[in-house]
Order: C-alpha cells, then structure tokens, then sequence
C-alpha cells in the first residue's frame, strides 16, 4: 500500500504539472480548452467549469489536455480560440510549456531538498585517486594500482569521484578505456564494468584513499577490551588495508575466534597497533563497535541551493542524453532503463526512507519526463514540434496520410520503448524472475526441447541448499562416531556452502549457469552425504575444489569447527517446541532485514531423565522480513527466523518456527499474533548484498511472522518470551 500510494503521489505531481504547463500556456494565448485529465481511458470523476471538465480516469499512467481543433479531424470552425487556427509559433509555446515545466519542477524541488543540507562522503568532490583496489576485480585485472589518478572513462574527462561512478555506472559488460596518471606518466587501460544491484549499475572496483572511523565501543566487548576508542581511525587489519566501513565489517566478521591486529591512527599521525579477538557469533564475529566513514556537512543557503540545483540538473541532463546516445550504439545496457514498476517500487522505497529521498527521486523522474517528451518522437511533444518546424522550413503543411505515417513511426518507436522498460521491470520482481526461466523453458521447447530442458533454475539452486543443510545433519551426526573425520568433512562442507551461495548470485547477475557446473557442485554434495552417512569413515576425503569468488569479492575461511568428544546422540524430534527469551529489545520500527538476535532457553529440555539442552542455552536467529507501521499502512509485521542453538558449548543448525509470543510488556490486543512464516533457507543476504552478504547472511530456519493490527509497530521487549518449534529434527551430542 505504501508503495501504491506513493507511486501515485509521484506521478500525479509530475502528471498535473505537465499538464498543468499546457493548459496555461492554451489559456494564456486563448485557446479553448475542453478537457484536463489525470490519467487515460474511462473517466471516473468529472467536474465541468466553464467550457473545460476537468476529470479523473482509470488508467493512472499519464495525462493529457485536449484542446478545441487539436486535430485536424475535429470539426473545426476556424475560429480563433481553436487550435490549429493560431500560429505555429504559438502552438509551439502551448506544447513546450509542459516540459519547461517538468523541468522547472526538478529545479526547484531539488533546491528544497538541498536546502535541508545533508552529511556527504568527504571524498565525493576529490579526484578519483585510487586508494585500494579491490581483489578479483575488473580493476585489477586490468592493471589499475593505488596510488593512480583516474583522467578519462571512455574519453569523458572525470574529475571527481561522483563523476567517475556516473561514468562508469552507465556502461556495465562494456569494454571501456580508462585513461590514468601513474607516476608521471599517461597510460590507457581496458576494463569490463561488473553489473551491480537490479539495475546493473556498472562497477569495476575501485576505491577512494579514506579510512573507516569507529564511532563508537559497546561496553564490554572485545573492541573496548582491547583499548578501541570513538575516532579512531582504522588504517590495517591484520596488514590489509582497510578503506571503507563494508570492507572493515568484511574483515572483522570473517575472523571470528581469532585474533586479528588492527593499525589504529589516533590523534595527529599516532599509529597504534591493537590486538583483539571477535567474538564468534551465529556464521560473523563481532567486536561490538559502530563503524562510520569521514563525511562533512553541507548546508547551502537558499540562493546557492537554487544555484547547485540548476548545476546538478544541467549535469543529470547531459547524463540523460548521453545514457540514450549509448543505448543507440551499444554503450549503454537496456536493462538500466525503468518503467513504471520499477518507479513504483523506487517510490516505495524512498517514502519509506523520508520525504527528502522521496522528493529527490521526484525530482529526477521530473527532469527526465520533460527531457524525454522533447524527444524528435512522433507522438510526444518534442515530436509535434519537429513536424511543425519541418512544415515551416518547407513552408507548407504536410497532408494528413504523411503526418499519420509520422505518429504511427513514432507510435511503434514509443511502443517497443515501453515493452523493454516493462519487461527490465518484471523481471527485477523476485516472484517474476523465478518464472521466466519456466517461461523461457515453455518458450524454448518449440525450438530447441533438449537445449531448454537442460537450463538451471533457481529452483534447482533451492534444491542444492536443502542439499547443503541435509549434509550438515549428516555431519553432525557424524561427529558422535569420529570427531575428526567430522572435522575433515565440515571444511569441505563450508566450501561447498559458498560455491552453492555463488552460483545462487551468478544465475541471478547472468541470467543462466552451464548445467555442467551445477551438476558438479550437486554430486560433490551427494558424495560428501554418502561418506558421512557410512558406518565406518573412508580412506581418504576427495579433494574439494575452491568455491569460486564473486567479482570483487573473497570468499572468507571458515572458521575452524569445535572438537568433540565421541559419545551418544540424541535426538531432538521435529515438532518439538521450547520457549525462550529474547536477550535484545525487537522493534518493526527501527529492526532492518538481516539483524541477527539471541535468545535463551528457559528451562531443562529432558529426554528420558537426561538434559539434553540445559536451560540458559542460546538460541541464534535472525529478521528475515520488516515492514514497519505508517500513517498508511496500519498492519506492521516482522519475521523470525531461527537457525541455530549452541548446546554445551557446540552449535548446530536448526530450522525454528515461532508459534506463539507469550509474554511481553510490546504484545498486547492482537500485537501478539503469529503466523507461521515461510522462507526455509532463504539467503537474503545474496539478494541484498551481493556475494559477500550471502556469504554473511545465510538463513537455514524457516521463519514466524509477527503482525501488529493497531497501527502500531511489532515491539518485543528484551525479556519477551517466545515460543519456538523444530521443523526437523536435530541430533545433540550428549557425551561429556
């Protein structure tokens, strides 16, 4: 709901005040007009004042102002207040109108928004010198150093970072030369932009010279132990060179259980050396800090804001032209095109983040809708004015079967836009693009039947992490009869967890994946199931291959597993449910999509007299699905996931659905609801993040979804105690 409606806020600014430029533009010259709609089709709403209606109709996708003998097939009377009886000079002031002011829009909502002054990455104006590079990058294959500054992306000069990233982003899977200064002397270089995000944005890897800043030690952890302090700046860890606070979180997480060494710069140019251990939490350690990266605060008056507001749109407008230039000659990818799904989305995401990021994304919209109606397109505006100033340099009007051949070129032109920005749409909808290889496999059946049925999908890609988490079953059950045998086989698990994470991201970037290479990574894990599963261990492991890296991005070891001790097993039976209580607060309002959480079992769960998970034993789980309350939409919800439990010290995976929220100061009326969620081993973090947050988020538990029906966010009190059932059973190691 609040994307629906603040879609149509959008639009229906942007629409009214196209339309709004040519309707007092008509009135201004005395052209009579008839008709002032918002949107197409039948007309739900109409009011008549004076010889105009004004009216609403069903087809909220545009708008449009019909003028008295607008066309030449209306019954014209050859009257001055009909259209095509004034001047082309003045038919040319009614049609340019609505896209000056889309354009005068964009000026001036842009110049509120930055009036209100922001905090921006301090290197944003700088010159792109290169201050890191990262690994496997598109940059360092093709030779680019620290230290080098950037002059050219295919012959565009840049001369900041923010020009860089604007050239470079709209040229993804593109060859492109870059020119650089490196000691001296000029150089030229070839790299192939990565595709970045659901719009492809083009990245090849290159990284400002700025270092991560702590903001601030949580009390008692690690990082206050090993004598971290807000303002810091964090230069190395463990001899790498940390640049940005993704990178720092990266590093940290990676090395949970183990000592790391941070280069800390404190005060003017004192470089300290700190050693600290994270803390192994769930699958990333953690030093308890907050992490910032240096920004400085920009606050424009009101006459310079205006001023970088015509500045900055100047700027978006020659990016425009120059992003349709490139898509007539392959430059530019047409998946970087958006229609109105994706805008839609965009404005749900923005009214959500404020009303400054929605005005921002209204002020971009704006100046492209008036950019892009001054096309020479047959149909749109800048289209009837080409034709009028073709008639008046031929000095005659044109019959109507040429103008009709005209708008029908333009029409199909139009059309074949609209299908391609429709179909970029669809398929960045999740659901969506789970079926297109269905539909590509229906498709292609009537052509090639063999070649189709061969394609991987993501459903196969499901099928192999279910794999992965029966094989870690396997595994652990494995480890009652021969820890170390165990031992060997979870280092090969761990592996093939990030290669199945890999080709999760890969099919999503490319859209298909040899089936070769899925069938290899499936009967690896087949084998590393069968050897676990055997009475006896085998001989000797297979040797496993290294998962693949993502571009730019290093796959993170795994962190060493915890001896055991050879002894029983018993099982914990799915269905099985426990309560526990919650050792962080939960809120719908501030919690964000990946926050991980803890809870504590309350008491002895027993099996046959024996305890088998003590009370106090921690239970690891994480937000899988958010959506805040708003002023419009009144149902908050916030989804749980849990998918370990540390027992006696050693972890094992789980699948946890939340049944029932039993106490809690946040549940009261029907804030306490719980709807069994769905999502079994969703990897959200491969969504949102790219390789290296699926590698941070991957979620084995299926979820329970906490809904708030009063207009109030889902709130969880630390202390709230919530009840948890095992969708699969789980072995527990009960040998001391």
């Amino acid at each position: 709901m609040n994307t629906l409606l603040a879609f149509l806020f959008v639009l229906g600014v942007l629409v009214v005040v196209h339309e709004l430029g040519h309707f007092m533009a008509a009135r201004r010259l005395g052209v009579r007009v008839l008709t002032f709609s918002f949107g197409f089709g039948p007309k739900l709403l109409r009011i008549k004042r004076g010889d105009t209606e004004y009216c609403v109709s069903a087809v909220p996708l545009g708008g449009y102002v019909k003028m008295a003998g607008e066309n030449p097939d209306d019954p014209r009377t050859g009257r001055p207040d009909e259209f095509l009886s004034r001047s082309k000079w003045e038919r040319f002031q009614i049609l340019i109108m609505g896209p000056v002011m889309n354009i005068l829009l964009a000026v001036v909502v842009m110049a509120v928004v930055l009036a209100q002054g922001a905090e921006v990455p301090i290197y944003q104006d700088q010159p792109p010198v290169v201050g890191a590079v990262t690994p496997g990058s598109p940059a360092e294959r093709a030779g680019i150093q620290r230290g080098d500054r950037i002059l050219t992306v295919a012959g565009d000069q840049v001369d900041t970072w923010e020009d860089l990233f604007l050239a470079v982003g709209t040229r993804a899977d593109r060859d492109v030369v870059v020119t650089l200064l490196r000691g001296g002397q000029t150089q030229s270089v070839t790299v192939r932009p990565v595709p970045e995000t659901r719009f492809e944005v083009g990245n090849i890897g290159v990284l400002p010279d700025i270092n991560p800043i702590v903001a601030s030690v949580i009390p008692g952890r690690p990082a206050e132990r090993a004598g971290l302090r807000a303002g810091d700046v964090v230069l190395a860890v463990n001899g790498e060179r940390m640049v940005t606070r993704a990178q720092l979180i990266e590093a940290i997480s990676r090395n949970g259980g183990r000592e790391i060494e941070l280069t800390i710069q404190r005060g003017e140019g004192q470089q300290v050396r700190l050693r600290a251990t994270p803390e192994q939490e769930g699958d990333r350690g953690m030093l308890g800090l907050y992490v910032t990266e240096p920004t400085r605060t920009f606050q424009p008056g009101p006459l310079e804001a205006v001023r970088l507001s015509v500045e900055r749109n100047i700027e978006f407008s020659a990016l425009i032209f120059r992003t349709l230039g490139g898509l007539f000659v392959g430059e530019t990818s047409p998946r970087q095109l958006m229609g109105p799904v994706a805008i839609a989305q965009l404005s749900g995401e923005s009214a959500q983040a404020g009303w400054i990021a929605l005005f921002t994304l209204m002020a971009s919209i704006s100046l492209n809708l008036g950019l892009l109606n001054l096309l020479p397109i047959p149909v749109l505006d800048g289209g009837h004015i080409l034709i009028m100033a073709v008639e008046g340099i031929a000095r005659r009007d044109f019959s109507m079967a040429v103008k009709e051949k005209m708008l029908l070129a333009g029409f199909v032109l139009l059309m074949v836009l609209m299908v391609t920005v429709i179909y970029n749409d669809l398929t960045r909808i999740n659901w969506i693009e789970r079926l297109m290889p269905l539909a590509l496999l229906l498709a292609g059946s009537l052509v090639v039947p063999m070649a189709a049925q061969q394609a991987v999908t993501q459903a196969d890609i499901q099928r192999l992490q279910d794999n992965v988490y029966q094989a870690g079953t396997d595994v652990s059950q494995l480890r009652a009869r021969d820890a170390a045998r165990a031992n060997e086989l979870q280092a090969e698990l761990d592996e093939l967890r990030d290669e199945v994470i890999y080709l999760r991201v890969k099919l999503r970037k490319e859209g298909s994946l040899p089936r070769s290479e899925y069938a290899s990574v499936r009967d690896r894990i087949e084998d590393l199931r069968t050897r676990a599963r055997s009475q006896a261990p085998a001989a000797a492991a297979a040797p496993a291959r290294p998962a693949a890296p993502a571009a730019g991005s290093t796959a993170p070891p795994s962190a060493a597993p915890a001896p055991a001790t050879a002894g029983a097993t018993t099982e914990i039976p799915a269905g099985t449910e426990m309560d526990v209580r919650l050792s962080v607060r939960l809120n719908s309002g501030t919690a964000k999509v990946e926050d991980r959480f803890e809870a504590t079992t309350l008491v002895d769960f027993n099996v046959s007299g024996r305890p088998v998970v003590p009370a106090g034993s921690v239970m690891r789980g994480v937000i899988t699905d958010v959506e805040p309350a708003t002023r419009t939409n009144r149902t908050a919800r916030m989804t749980l996931s849990f998918d370990q439990i540390t027992v006696n010290g050693r972890a094992y995976p789980i699948r946890g659905t939340v049944t029932q929220a039993i106490e809690g100061e946040g549940l009261k009326g029907e804030a306490g609801r719980i709807g069994t969620g769905a999502g079994v081993g969703a990897i959200i973090g491969g969504i949102l993040g790219g390789f290296r947050g699926a590698l941070a988020g991957i979620l084995i538990g299926a979820g329970g979804t906490l809904a708030a029906t009063e207009g109030k966010d889902v709130d969880l009190p630390q202390g709230s105690v919530l009840r948890v059932r095992f969708d699969s059973p789980v072995q527990i190691n009960t040998a001391r």
